[in-house]
């Protein structure tokens, strides 16, 4: 998939230490996104803004985001 191949580039460049084989966050990520949309589909007054900060912290830790500065001092 487009998303496994976006990880394993910036695995590659050491932008991300992932914490679990790359096809499972693959996965994870899908069934989040799935889940987002599912739960639109079913209560229009679902606000996705309100999760995604808590989605989107639970994904960093999934895949260990490295900030720029840290590679600036490397």
């Amino acid at each position: 998939s487009s998303l496994r191949q976006f990880l394993s580039g910036a695995q590659l460049a050491g932008q991300i230490e992932p914490q679990a084989p790359l096809d499972d966050i693959v996965a994870a990520m899908t069934l989040i996104s799935d889940g987002l949309f599912w739960r639109r589909a079913v209560d229009p007054a679902f606000d996705p803004a309100r999760v995604l900060p808590q989605i989107l912290a639970m994904v960093a830790v999934l895949v260990q985001p490295h900030s720029l500065s840290r590679h600036e001092t490397a």
